[in-house]
């Protein structure tokens, strides 16, 4: 079992919200920005609807264990710590050669 398994294994148990979450979804990097979609739904991703959200990577990001470790601060007066899977990140390229017309 990988460290990001158990931390996501731990995470489940506890009883009360944590700041910090392990995605399982598809995202890509614009900036020092980070846009994600739950439902792998590449252009609700492009288009920011449905279960896209976004947040600012103020102070950057990390690769461990196949992950992107990120801090961002999701404009509601805190930060929270993300782990993006690096094999699900999309390049903002792509999508807008699929997208724009």
């Amino acid at each position: 079992m990988s460290d990001v398994q158990k931390l996501q294994e731990l995470l489940d148990k506890i009883p009360y919200a944590v700041l910090i979450e392990v995605q399982d979804c598809m995202w890509y990097r614009d900036g020092s920005d980070i846009h994600w979609n739950g439902e792998f739904n590449s252009e609700d991703l492009y288009n920011g609807v449905g279960d896209t959200y976004s947040g600012w990577m103020r102070e950057g990001s990390k690769e461990w264990e196949g992950y992107l470790v990120t801090n961002l601060d999701m404009s509601i007066g805190t930060m929270v710590t993300y782990l993006f899977p690096l094999d699900k990140e999309v390049k903002l390229e792509d999508l807008e050669e699929m997208y724009n017309e």
